[in-house]
């Protein structure tokens, strides 16, 4: 069976949202776009030119939070089998107007407050603070921002609506995401419920225990950066070239029959 570009363009925005959909379609100024391709090729070679954002920003989260939003989407379902059945564009159930999305694009460390990002910052950049032998220490600070994709996650705005949790210590976090929920399930109290990021592929910085105070958080967020760079850019290669086989394979759920079929040349 062939995937058609109505099915392809469903998928995408089923999995994504529409905002991350026109995103994806815009990008590169390619006006000849209205709201979908003229063939499976042409979205192929728009996935190929869209993935290469990656490399071309430094601030993924005011202006290009939809994109941030594709990308760790797509490293969690890549990497992850139990997150392909999360529907990360699912609309909040409350109707809140603020907030309208069940999964959010949020900090790992504050952006503002006593425990930002930049205060740790300034921190890491004293000569005395835990020096590296062989590595230069203020460069590598300074590439990194509180907008770095390294600083950034997908939660769930029930825990970043938690009052001991959102502009609180990494540690904090970490103490919160890993314990049970404070609100219990009425009709079955002795269960303990935990908040499902816990187990994401891309939330694994909440679970490493190496890294216990400030002095050794630079070397965290660098890992996890040298990470996300190597898993996203795995998605949409294959033998050293550009190939999003895997994208639409793991990420968006198609079977290797349909994209073989599409594309006769995949592997």
């Amino acid at each position: 069976m062939v995937i058609s570009v109505i099915e392809f363009k469903n998928r995408f925005k089923q999995l994504f949202g529409p905002h991350v959909w026109a995103d994806f379609l815009s990008f590169g100024n390619n006006n000849s776009l209205n709201d979908k391709f003229n063939s499976m090729e042409e979205a192929w070679g728009q996935i190929i030119k869209y993935k290469n954002k990656y490399g071309k920003i430094s601030n993924f989260y005011k202006r290009h939070k939809q994109f941030t939003r594709f990308v760790l989407i797509s490293i969690e379902r890549k990497y992850r089998e139990a997150s392909r059945t999360i529907t990360f564009s699912a609309p909040l159930k409350t109707g809140n107007k603020k907030y309208d999305k069940e999964w959010e694009v949020e900090h790992i460390f504050p952006s503002k407050g006593q425990n930002s990002f930049d205060n740790i910052i300034n921190v890491l950049k004293k000569p005395d603070c835990c020096p590296k032998e062989g590595t230069n220490r203020n460069e590598q600070i300074e590439k990194l921002t509180s907008n770095s994709i390294c600083n950034l996650t997908l939660i769930s705005r029930e825990l970043n609506g938690d009052e001991d949790y959102k502009i609180e210590d990494f540690q904090t976090k970490k103490d919160v995401m890993n314990s049970p929920k404070k609100e219990k399930d009425v009709m079955n109290p002795a269960k303990e419920e935990y908040y499902e990021e816990k187990d994401f592929y891309i939330n694994s910085i909440f679970r490493d225990a190496q890294a216990t105070d400030t002095s050794e958080y630079l070397e965290l967020l660098l890992r996890r950066k040298k990470e996300l760079n190597r898993d996203f850019k795995k998605i949409f290669e294959m033998n050293g070239d550009d190939n999003p086989f895997l994208f639409f394979k793991e990420v968006l759920g198609f079977s290797e029959h349909e994209i073989q079929s599409t594309f006769p040349r995949t592997p």
